[in-house]
């Protein structure tokens, strides 16, 4: 079995709105909402054959190979630049090495989520990978007026834990808000707050203080912070936490956590015959992560 961990990707618009550009009728606006409206199928075909599309960061290039692209579910290997240190006869030759690893992008409508192969041998680690994807994805969506962030999604019960560890209480919690595009992050937030990142076209970043000498009322019950918490945790953005206790620092949900998932590896051979029902496979073990 291949072991995977979960990413969320979220698009934000990189324009000015009004900005004019020639269409097949002339010249029209451009404007946030029309450059959102196809972001998706923007996206979907760096992954067309022939779109040019490649892998760099730096001066760095990833060789990459697309064994399917079916229905918005896309299955690539990424390849890593690597050295083979081999001695033979008393002489060492340095022979090259490109170990890869499966990355598969759910971009079913409102999906938005994507798993990367935790293969040490390829790549240090799968945040690696998400870098690489980061910058390579973004230097190819900038003419299309989008920008797309891919972050590690965090277990929603890593924060209730790391509340229990403070029974004193928490004096600080501080969020952050990305741009509303998905669905099932954002139907999670206040409208307000919502309503103020698309209008203003920004992320944000709120923090709540308790009433001086008091703690803040952090409960399950609370509908509008078990909304956030579920919205942070989804989109992949570490929610942080002062605790009451003296001389306290800050403390994140971000670290270390994450979600995994299982897939059998032969599902990413090059064989079609190996699998045919390969897409359905694929997109049971996905939907798990709407």
């Amino acid at each position: 079995m291949a072991s995977f961990k979960i990413y969320t990707y979220q698009f934000s618009p990189a324009i000015d709105d009004g900005v004019m550009t020639e269409t097949l009728f002339g010249m029209a606006p451009v404007t946030s909402d029309s450059v959102m409206l196809d972001k998706q199928t923007v996206f979907q075909t760096l992954f067309s054959d022939g779109s040019g599309f490649a892998f760099s960061k730096g001066l760095t290039k990833y060789n990459h190979q697309v064994i399917l692209n079916e229905n918005g579910i896309i299955v690539l290997r990424i390849a890593n630049n690597k050295k083979l240190r081999q001695e033979e006869n008393f002489k060492i030759k340095e022979l090259v090495n490109q170990p890869s690893c499966v990355v598969v992008i759910d971009n079913r409508g409102d999906c938005q989520s994507m798993a990367i192969q935790d293969k040490s041998r390829a790549f240090v680690s799968t945040d690696q990978v998400a870098k690489i994807m980061t910058a390579s994805l973004n230097e190819a969506l900038k003419d299309s007026g989008l920008v797309v962030e891919i972050r590690r999604r965090i277990e929603e019960n890593t924060f209730w834990n790391l509340l229990d560890r403070y029974p004193e209480g928490v004096r600080s919690i501080r969020f952050e808000i990305a741009y509303p595009n998905l669905p099932r992050v954002s139907d999670n937030v206040d409208a307000l707050f919502r309503s103020v990142c698309k209008e203003l076209g920004a992320t944000s970043s709120f923090q709540l203080n308790a009433i001086q000498g008091q703690t803040l009322n952090l409960s399950k019950s609370s509908e509008l912070l078990s909304g956030l918490v579920k919205a942070s945790s989804e989109s992949g953005h570490p929610i942080k936490l002062l605790p009451a206790e003296k001389n306290a620092r800050w403390v994140s949900t971000g670290t270390d956590s994450s979600v995994s998932s299982e897939m059998n590896d032969k599902l990413f051979s090059m064989e079609e015959t190996l699998f045919h029902d390969r897409f359905d496979q694929i997109a049971r073990n996905m939907n798990k992560f709407k």
